[in-house]
């Protein structure tokens, strides 16, 4: 009996390791393209507005609130010339469980 209780035990251990793992990679992905979508997307909007915007650092933030954390944000003028807004360091919080439940508003 507590040969079975073990087994079983050890089991579901298991299968919870593995789905550890498994969002751990994918995660692991978003993160190292976090700065690939930025960068492309920072292009699309200097195209279409034509104002310029520069960034130091974009990255995934957890340990403040999930969210995204830029340093050095700077809105330029269509003529590229006047800051019209600079910001040192910014935190962009978001609620992860609405976006589960496919809940947008």
């Amino acid at each position: 009996m507590t040969r079975k209780i073990f087994s079983a035990g050890i089991s579901i251990l298991c299968f919870v390791l593995i789905l550890c793992a498994l969002a751990a990679t994918f995660g692991m992905q978003m993160l190292g393209d976090l700065k690939t979508y930025v960068q492309i997307s920072l292009k699309n909007v200097e195209e279409i507005t034509g104002s310029r915007i520069t960034l130091d650092d974009i990255r995934w933030d957890v340990f403040e609130g999930s969210g995204i954390r830029v340093d050095n944000l700077v809105l330029y003028d269509a003529a590229g010339v006047t800051p019209l807004i600079d910001c040192r360091k910014a935190h962009i919080k978001f609620d992860i469980l609405p976006l589960f439940r496919a809940k947008l508003i």
